[in-house]
């Protein structure tokens, strides 16, 4: 028995780790803005109502291009055709429109930002009867999500190597590191709601800077 206890090799001693979070935010000034309205007509006969919008929608691509905005940039994100018949007499509730409605929602990508209020205001003139977002963001947010990343990582170290100076210790190499899918993007959203045309006094839309946070987990060996 003791010669069988003597011949088992003693287990290495398993070095100590820290694991820690680091949080990465920067801030960058958005280069790119996404419009999204509507165009709503409605008629007792659905091919009138159909029709209606068309024109609509062919005038706003019109209007678009003499402000800069290609075909490619307007983008169809729905379109519904629905009946909404008239409510019997006596009925207390009017519904806004009745007949045959088609609603025709549509995004626009403006490049130029300080032409936002202009494309709005442009719009409006068209026939555009809702403007439901400006929604500010990055053309190139694949580059935001690694400066994120980069500013998480070094967050992260500075905290593990305080730990390890708090604790006697010596930082080592990282074990293991691990991060969300996707970064976390805050972009300033302005809404504004359209249904007449545009007022005398032109339309003004200054963005805000955009933050994009990035999250990561380290853990890093410890030495004596």
């Amino acid at each position: 028995m003791a010669c069988l206890l003597a011949c088992v090799p003693a287990r290495a001693a398993v070095p100590p780790t820290v694991t820690v979070s680091g949080l990465g935010t920067i801030l960058r000034d958005p280069d790119q803005a996404t419009l999204s309205l509507s165009i709503v007509t409605n008629s007792n006969v659905a091919a009138s109502a159909t029709s209606a919008n068309n024109g609509l929608y062919n005038a706003l691509v019109a209007r678009m291009h003499g402000s800069g905005i290609t075909a490619a940039a307007i983008k169809t994100t729905s379109y519904d055709l629905n009946f909404v018949p008239k409510p019997p007499p006596g009925n207390n509730y009017e519904p806004p429109q009745t007949g045959f409605i088609v609603t025709r929602s549509l995004s626009i990508t403006i490049d130029n930002l300080s032409n936002v209020g202009g494309i709005i205001d442009a719009a409006v003139a068209a026939g555009v009867t809702q403007v439901s977002g400006v929604n500010f963001g990055l053309r190139d947010e694949r580059g935001a999500h690694a400066a994120a990343l980069a500013a998480a990582v070094e967050d992260a170290a500075a905290q593990a190597a305080a730990i390890a100076q708090a604790a006697h210790m010596r930082l080592g190499t990282i074990r293991n590191i691990t991060t969300l899918q996707n970064a976390q993007v805050f972009a300033p959203q302005v809404v504004r709601l359209a249904v007449r045309p545009p007022a005398p006094v032109p339309t003004e839309i200054a963005p805000s800077s955009i933050e994009i946070q990035a999250t990561v987990t380290v853990t890093y060996a410890l030495a004596p």
